[in-house]
């Protein structure tokens, strides 16, 4: 078989090989919820192109080359190939090729990324605060505050990341965008959300041993539907609505059952015991006395130590290392305090 046989076979294969990847969505395998998406997938297609052209190209003519020229039967052990000599036409274009790839690569990638980096005039903006092992979600628009679950409209959005501990970094892969959040350097990621539904945040930096279980659900919702939402927190922060009225024994008691079982309740950590109201009344070796204050919520121990910003007495935030309680579990301890702390 010739050469040009040979190099006409690999540029058929090349074809349809690309055709197959161009006409192939990969949003059928990973939805595109960002506009970023659409432009990210373009490029790791046409990466995928010149990969498959650079392996054929290299595997085919080594696979020729090595049959062609092969030791023939007849042929002693010790026999020699023919002598050849480089051929500087040849050197010269596989070097520019390779070489027109890579500039066209770089300009359609910085295209996407000054696309990225760009502040858009009007972004809906949400903190986030990544630390071992929890995402924390503020919305300071509406004062609202989410722990290991984000909520966010269609429409452009700002994420403003802070890390408080370690390096962490912020992704969702079907926004195909990710940015780290890296401890006293504030950074920012910009997109456009264009697709409702549910996704998983992920760290993607060794942030410790509980790495693999720091992810947080991320909603994307139609505007009405957020707007919903957002009432709905904001009724539950003010203690109105659906946590007026509050019991120890239905709602306080299974939010200590849920988070705070583990040491407070099965171990009796640091001698206080909060399963039950007396546990609460009686504090523990670290802090002695009533962790609660009837109508001060933020003087109550309790609400400090489970508070997300603190200070937190005895040292660290409960429930130790997270994931910590939400907002509406915040809220709810807020209103029992609030209401009077009453053990019903």
């Amino acid at each position: 078989m010739s050469l040009a046989r040979v190099s006409a076979i690999l540029v058929v294969i090349w074809v349809v090989i690309s055709a197959w990847i161009i006409a192939t969505p990969l949003s059928n395998a990973m939805p595109e919820a960002t506009d970023h998406a659409q432009q990210i997938d373009f490029l790791f297609k046409f990466m995928l192109v010149a990969s498959v052209a650079v392996f054929l190209i290299v595997q085919g003519f080594l696979l020729y080359f090595c049959l062609r020229y092969r030791r023939r039967k007849d042929e002693s052990a010790d026999a020699l190939g023919s002598d050849l000599h480089g051929n500087t036409r040849l050197e010269i274009v596989w070097s520019i090729i390779p070489a027109l790839f890579l500039v066209v690569l770089t300009v359609l990638s910085f295209q996407v990324y000054v696309d990225i980096v760009a502040i858009p005039k009007q972004a809906y903006i949400i903190n986030v605060q990544a630390s071992q092992f929890q995402w924390e979600c503020d919305h300071p628009q509406y004062n609202i505050q989410e722990f290991n679950t984000c909520h966010m409209p269609l429409g452009e959005i700002t994420v403003r990341l802070h890390a408080r501990d370690v390096i962490h970094s912020f992704w969702v892969p079907e926004f195909r965008v990710k940015q780290d959040a890296v401890p006293g350097y504030p950074t920012e990621m910009h997109f456009k959300t264009i697709r409702v539904g549910q996704y998983r945040l992920i760290c993607t930096e060794f942030c410790g041993v509980g790495h693999s279980e720091m992810y947080a659900k991320l909603f994307v919702m139609t505007k009405p539907n957020f707007l919903a939402w957002v009432k709905q927190q904001q009724q539950a922060n003010s203690g109105s609505g659906s946590i007026a009225n509050l019991s120890f024994s239905k709602d306080i008691a299974p939010i200590f059952t849920a988070h705070c079982t583990a040491c407070h309740i099965a171990t009796h950590l640091a001698n206080l015991d909060l399963g039950s109201y007396q546990g609460l009344l009686k504090g523990g070796n670290i802090i002695p006395g009533s962790i609660i204050k009837p109508s001060n919520h933020k003087g109550s121990v309790l609400w400090q130590i489970t508070g997300a910003t603190g200070p937190y007495p005895g040292g660290n935030r409960m429930p130790l290392g997270g994931p910590y309680l939400s907002t509406t579990e915040l809220s709810k301890i807020t209103a029992w305090i609030d209401q009077g702390a009453k053990n019903n």
